[in-house]
């Protein structure tokens, strides 16, 4: 009997965040290089080498009969890269403008899930001498860590790479009755690991209830069952459209407000969006709560784990306080905010996500819905993703920026993603734009309040002001 790996229960959960055709959960990244365009010959056999490393790049979701049991990565029999990899010119003059209308345009459009979910363009035709290449990659396969670990292994090296492309094996699909006996397999591995888990919890049983303890508030917040996030314009229904605005900010500027505030950089920005977010209300004339609830991952996989895919998260909900203070009174309140939760929010939120792998999939569904896109729960997410400490290449043409969108989900109009790299903190703002359709405001507001907290902080760092496009 052929068993076949898998989903996590984690995973599980964010494949049942597929909601089309809104909620497409779909991670997609902007790489943006210097020097001429490659050929889309080149960019496939980049990517044949780089899959080398990461085999799940060829292999799809299978649900078992009856879906009795997790999804499966099972190989794509009929593999072939030329489905995944794309080629495409901006339209004319090629600016950073028609990067970002191409960018809204493929951020519309969902995977096939009945491929390898991801996708990776080849991008030219910019007036200046640049290319981009656009990775597309679904979150049930990967988070946004190894999203860099793979980005690393294509971008890393300083030679073209020649081999020809190669096609997929001829391994044959997986028939009903093995998959089902597959899964029957994993959920027996699945108990037998939770009964040891339970075996060590119950010798220390004044600590276990402390957890547990600990893990109602979220789940019972997810639940509307106590304090929910307060309504906002961007918290309603969403549509089938999405525009993201890119913010640049120097990492001397957040690593200066920091030290100055003795708080770590993640907060700086959480106290910058809680600002730009007081600003746009105020220029809107929109009465919104003093107080907001965002949604924070946080990785939780060890240094060695960094190029592993799927998911290895737990999350946090903070208050954002968006009402009239100072830049010091904000920053204290986030910081004071996000330790508490660090200590008892995020193992809870971890250990809610852990037990679904023993729940009806229904119910575990439920579960990952209300923690992850509940409107309830937060009113946006704010993700963190560290690029590569290391400069990166294409073929010895130099990588300039690392542009992100974020996810979407239903209710959630407004979500920001970060990814760091080379001393510039590359911000995205994904909205819908029905919901906020005046997201260059919005962009500009968050740029203003993390200037703000620069002067404010550090008067004397002479970096670079926070941009927008």
């Amino acid at each position: 009997m052929k068993l076949y790996e898998h989903l996590s229960a984690t995973d599980a959960g964010v494949l049942a965040l597929e909601k089309p055709p809104l909620g497409r959960h779909v991670i997609q990244i902007v790489y943006l290089f210097e020097g001429p365009a490659p050929s889309l010959d080149e960019v496939r056999a980049a990517l044949d080498s780089g899959l080398a490393q990461f085999e799940r790049f060829r292999q799809c979701i299978a649900e078992p009969p009856l879906k009795l049991g997790r999804p499966a990565w099972v190989p794509d029999h009929d593999f072939k890269l030329g489905r995944h990899v794309f080629h495409t010119s901006v339209a004319s003059p090629g600016t950073d403008a028609e990067l970002r209308a191409l960018s809204d345009e493929l951020n519309e459009q969902p995977l096939d899930l009945g491929r390898p979910p991801w996708q990776v363009w080849l991008v030219d035709g910019f007036a200046d001498d640049r290319f981009a290449i656009i990775q597309r990659i679904h979150h049930s396969l990967a988070d946004g860590v190894s999203t860099q670990a793979f980005a690393s292994a294509l971008f890393g090296g300083t030679e073209t790479r020649t081999t020809a492309p190669s096609q997929g094996g001829n391994e044959q699909p997986p028939t009903p009755a093995g998959l089902l006996l597959s899964s029957l397999a994993d959920d027996l591995r699945t108990w037998r690991a939770g009964a040891r888990s339970a075996a060590r919890l119950l010798r220390t049983p004044v600590a276990t209830a402390t957890a547990l303890t600990s893990s109602v508030g979220p789940v019972m917040r997810a639940f509307g069952v106590v304090e929910t996030a307060p309504a906002t314009p961007f918290n309603q229904a969403i549509g089938t459209r999405r525009r993201t605005l890119w913010l640049r900010v120097p990492i001397a500027d957040l690593r200066a407000t920091s030290s100055t505030f003795e708080t770590t950089m993640n907060n700086v920005v959480l106290a910058a969006v809680a600002g730009g977010l007081n600003r746009y209300f105020t220029r809107c004339g929109i009465a919104a709560a003093p107080v907001l609830r965002t949604l924070v991952p946080v990785s939780v996989r060890r240094s060695s784990d960094r190029s592993a895919l799927g998911n290895q998260l737990s999350a946090i909900y903070p208050r954002l306080p968006i009402g009239d203070m100072s830049p010091a009174a904000r920053i204290a309140e986030i910081t004071g905010e996000t330790s508490r939760l660090m200590r008892t929010e995020r193992p809870a939120v971890l250990r809610a996500m852990e037990l679904t792998a023993f729940m009806p999939r229904p119910l575990a569904a439920a579960v990952h819905r209300r923690l992850h896109a509940g409107h309830r729960l937060h009113n946006l997410a704010v993700s963190n993703i560290p690029g590569s400490r290391h400069a990166l290449n294409f073929g010895g043409r130099p990588l300039l920026e690392i542009l992100p969108s974020s996810l979407t989900m239903p209710r959630h109009g407004l979500n920001i993603a970060m990814v760091s790299y080379l001393g510039t903190m590359f911000i995205g703002v994904c909205v819908d734009p029905d919901l906020v359709p005046d997201a260059d405001l919005l962009t500009a507001d968050l740029a203003a309040s993390f200037g703000q907290l620069t002067e404010y902080a550090a008067p004397e760092v002479t970096g670079s002001e926070a941009t927008a496009s």
